[in-house]
């Protein structure tokens, strides 16, 4: 899927905003009530949800699936179990974010969109297929546990809901 959302390619925050839109849902946005503004940087998408705007937010457009997951002092083992018994958890149309290790903000995290979880395990072995931006176009990758390890800080798993609702199963984005 082409689309030279800036000058360079892709940002993968906008590659998510353009997915929740084009699946009837209200992206993250920065600005009143949600309705004008841009979308946010990977590394904040986390904050537009329940837990941190309010049950009844306008800006409450995501449902936490698990509580977030900081690997930076997990063992490579230990950090297997857990992000395979995250990763276990995600459903077509869930959205993993992360923070990459660093102080950098603009590039500091990565957003994905779940495609296929079926052979990913609860032990952190398979792997799971997720939509996401590249700088030449958005395409589907395969990924395994280090993927979400190596270089990385925190995992999000959020579900798209509807903004101030509940969650709702989003269709599997067509990419």
């Amino acid at each position: 899927m082409p689309f030279p959302a800036n000058g360079s390619g892709w940002k993968c925050n906008l590659f998510a905003g353009t997915v929740m839109s084009a699946a009837g849902y209200e992206p993250p946005r920065y600005g009143p009530n949600n309705a004008s503004g841009n979308y946010p940087i990977a590394i904040e998408m986390h904050r537009f949800t329940r837990e941190v705007q309010g049950s009844r937010s306008p800006h409450n457009v995501f449902e936490r699936v698990a509580p977030p997951l900081d690997v930076t002092a997990m063992t490579p083992a230990e950090a297997k179990r857990a992000i395979g018994s995250l990763l276990a958890l995600a459903r077509p149309g869930d959205f993993i974010f992360v923070k990459h290790e660093g102080d950098d903000t603009a590039d500091g995290g990565h957003c994905r969109v779940v495609m296929d979880g079926s052979r990913w395990r609860s032990d952190g072995t398979g792997t799971i297929d997720c939509a996401e931006a590249r700088r030449d176009e958005a395409r589907v990758e395969t990924h395994g546990w280090k993927k979400f390890y190596e270089g990385e800080e925190v995992i999000w798993l959020l579900r798209p809901s509807i903004a101030g609702g509940a969650p709702i199963n989003l269709p599997t984005p067509s990419v």
